[in-house]
């Protein structure tokens, strides 16, 4: 986690994980921003997140 957060000062940086010990170390900094995703009935969701929230999306058109 320190590794991570030292070259973060340097650029943005995307961490995807399952470990929960380095989540929570990284938590632990100020600038750290996450979002956490869970499973419901097959679709990914963003937890907490209500349905309002959600970006507007459509199936686009067939050509």
């Amino acid at each position: 986690a320190r590794l991570i957060i030292r070259a973060s000062a340097r650029s943005q940086i995307w961490i995807v994980s399952h470990a929960r010990r380095l989540i929570n170390a990284l938590e632990e900094h100020a600038d750290f921003h996450s979002i956490e995703l869970h499973k419901d009935l097959g679709q990914t969701l963003i937890r907490d997140q209500r349905e309002f929230d959600e970006p507007s999306w459509h199936w686009p058109g067939k050509n």
